[in-house]
């Protein structure tokens, strides 16, 4: 059978938040146990931008991300390409751009799973772009949440936001705050999924012992939390260190004491959530990842079609 071609059609249509997540934890705990390879992502300029790359395996699967990065680009569809690492077989190609979507907010999933405080059951979301979207699937399918409360800077995607959530999980008491203060304060969740250069989250409206996920820009002068939050925090978590240190345009961990933990080690158990303490995990997207969800979507479309 020659490889696969998919688009982001199956990656609707055939992953589920809870699934998902579930092969993120499955490359979490390989990186645990020395059976994960990768590398923090690379990139090569051009006039216009750059094409990056990040190449990466885990249990048994290995191949690469490509993408083109730049400002204003109309499109931001994506490469992956998986092989089977025991046949050396090229399993197929998943174009577009949901794949990357849904692994980042399976990531977000797993760090809410190991990560939010006991019996959490409130969220605020700042951001209301797809990312905002996949993250609280994504922690939806691993906790019970009661509530959620929203803001982004233009009250019109605030309100579509709230309407699509309320068909897709109807469950959910959803609904649109006036500021983003409003959003955070007393949330036991808080995930910022913006592109703000400047802080959208900031530690003075933070729950003690909250979890709060930074998606956004998280540089030195570019970020999307101010230092209080970064100082706030009583653990500091990354889904890669390695990744964490390696961007361009510095961490807003630079020039602090914070050395981040790896979200690796929770899964596995070497590593416990401090109890009572205020948690910031800073998601970097493990190179790799989208390669593991990317065989996942590969076999079941597989098999459908067999």
């Amino acid at each position: 059978m020659p490889p696969l071609v998919l688009t982001d059609e199956h990656v609707n249509r055939y992953l589920t938040p809870t699934e998902s997540v579930a092969v993120m934890e499955q490359v979490f705990l390989a990186r645990a146990n020395g059976h994960y390879s990768g590398m923090p992502r690379w990139e090569l300029p051009f006039k216009q931008g750059a094409i990056r790359f990040t190449v990466g395996g885990a249990n048994g699967v290995v191949g690469f991300r490509a993408y083109l990065r730049g400002r204003q680009m109309e499109h931001d569809d994506q490469l992956n390409a998986v092989w089977d690492q025991s046949t050396g077989q090229l399993k197929g190609l998943v174009i577009g751009a949901m794949l990357g979507v849904m692994r980042t907010g399976a990531i977000g999933g797993v760090a809410a799973k190991y990560l939010s405080p006991p019996n959490a059951g409130s969220l605020a979301l700042i951001g209301t772009g797809r990312q905002a979207f996949a993250q609280l699937r994504a922690i939806t399918s691993v906790i019970p949440l009661k509530e959620v409360r929203v803001f982004s800077r233009t009250p019109a995607h605030r309100g579509a936001f709230c309407a699509d959530v309320m068909k897709l999980l109807p469950h959910l008491n959803i609904y649109a705050a006036e500021n983003a203060e409003t959003a955070i304060s007393g949330a036991d969740i808080v995930v910022g999924a913006t592109t703000s250069r400047e802080p959208a989250i900031r530690g003075a409206w933070i729950k003690e012992g909250a979890l709060v996920t930074s998606l956004g820009p998280k540089g030195i002068s570019d970020r999307e939390i101010d230092e209080d939050m970064v100082n706030r925090a009583g653990f500091i978590i990354t889904d890669s260190p390695e990744q964490e240190r390696s961007t361009d345009i510095g961490s807003v961990l630079d020039g602090t004491n914070h050395t981040p933990y790896d979200l690796a080690d929770l899964v596995s158990g070497r590593l416990k959530r401090p109890a009572g303490q205020t948690c910031l995990f800073l998601s970097v997207g493990l190179a790799g990842t989208e390669v593991a969800l990317a065989s996942r979507l590969i076999d079941k479309v597989t098999k459908s079609v067999s």
